[in-house]
């Protein structure tokens, strides 16, 4: 089975700076993939008594095989404007906007030549205020408007208090919401040979609704220069609350097929809470020379056990990073991660340990800078990534990048 993608993209952006306390940024992206991903399907060597029956009696056109497609391709255009000022020593805003439009053509996922079209339009604004000497208040909403679920609101607050030099709390809470994706809203699934609808695999799910994500957290932050040392805590627990899966659909069909068919369907199911800690410790112990530890303790409370298993109970990274003489740098990664089992997948109850390897040498190309370096993915064992059919191997390339 032979799969191609390709992809594009392309971005401008525009900033200007009116004084030292106002700043104007525009911003546009395109990007674009196609995916090409067809290969016969063996319908008599799969169905032989159906095949048979149908070609005799039904559907004298049915091919041995027949081509099955999950081509596509996605395109996605946006443009934002940002607008920032300070209004005194005291007080930061920040107000922007965003359009951003998704188009999709698969008729393979939608069994339509339609573009499937989705647009968004999102208004922003945050607020920094320092309310004391030692206090900060960070507030800000964004309201979303969907073609596909309609709008939402989505507020957040933060406080931090600097209780000494160096040390700092921080309490906050965050509401926001993740519209299904087209494919979860209006995919529909249907396995046709010339004409004839084989198999339905996925129906249109229009009453599915945005997942509401609630998260509060409280964090602590030290940072002593003196010491070149940092440390960033965080203790969280966020609710995804009408989390969106899949179940088996009922009848009836927008199709009816030919073979025994159980289509899948998205619908809001439970609501999942995830509560846990992460931390990240920074230290400079030499001038050219930064170490760094990050660890994440992470549980799901969820009724089923593919989503308890969703991320790893632990997750660790090392990381080494060294300035050489000459130009040069020097970057040793190492992440380790406990048991966990990807949802929907054969990828059970799979660990992961990788130590990745960069050496970069710095180039100045006329006005022009630029960097040449090596890297090494995975100096290890190779591990199950996704799937437990595919392993993630040793990997070795050297990348070039050059900058006006």
């Amino acid at each position: 089975r032979e799969q191609s993608l390709s992809t594009s993209c392309a971005q401008i952006l525009w900033r200007r700076k009116c004084g030292a306390v106002e700043e104007l940024l525009v911003r546009w992206s395109h990007a674009r993939e196609s995916l090409e991903d067809v290969y016969l399907y063996p319908l008599q060597a799969t169905y032989p008594t159906q095949y048979a029956l149908l070609k005799q009696f039904l559907y004298p056109q049915l091919q041995p095989t027949f081509p099955l497609s999950y081509s596509g391709s996605a395109s996605d255009n946006n443009l934002s404007v940002q607008y920032t000022r300070r209004l005194s020593d005291q007080v930061r805003t920040v107000l922007g906007a965003e359009l951003r439009r998704e188009e999709i053509e698969s008729v393979a996922l939608y069994n339509s030549y339609l573009t499937q079209t989705t647009d968004f339009k999102r208004v922003f604004g945050n607020v920094e205020w320092r309310l004391r000497p030692d206090t900060v208040l960070n507030v800000g909403a964004m309201g979303e408007n969907s073609s596909l679920t309609g709008s939402t609101f989505s507020p957040r607050a933060m406080v931090n208090w600097h209780v000494v030099p160096g040390h700092t709390l921080r309490v906050g809470s965050t509401r926001a919401y993740r519209p299904p994706s087209m494919f979860e809203k209006n995919g529909n699934l249907v396995f046709q040979s010339d004409g004839v609808p084989l198999n339905l695999a996925r129906v249109p799910s229009l009453a599915v609704a945005p997942e509401r994500i609630v998260s509060r957290e409280v964090g602590y932050l030290m940072d002593l220069p003196a010491s070149n040392m940092n440390l960033d805590l965080r203790l969280f627990r966020e609710g995804v609350l009408g989390f969106v899966t899949s179940i088996n659909a009922s009848p009836p069909f927008p199709q009816t097929p030919i073979l025994p068919s159980q289509p899948k369907q998205a619908v809001n199911g439970e609501d999942v809470h995830i509560h846990g800690a992460e931390y990240q410790l920074k230290w400079r112990p030499l001038e050219d020379t930064q170490l760094a530890l990050n660890q994440a303790y992470i549980h799901i409370d969820s009724l089923e056990t593919d989503y308890e298993k969703a991320a790893p109970r632990l997750a660790t990274s090392l990381m080494w990073f060294q300035r050489l003489p000459g130009h040069l740098s020097f970057s040793l990664m190492h992440h380790d991660a406990s048991a966990m089992a990807q949802p929907r997948t054969t990828g059970f109850n799979t660990a992961m340990t990788r130590t990745d390897l960069r050496l970069a040498k710095g180039l100045q190309i006329g006005k022009s800078r630029g960097e040449l370096a090596f890297v090494v993915q995975n100096i290890g064992k190779p591990y199950v990534d996704y799937q437990d059919t595919f392993k993630f191997e040793r990997r070795a390339f050297v990348t070039f990048r050059l900058e006006n």
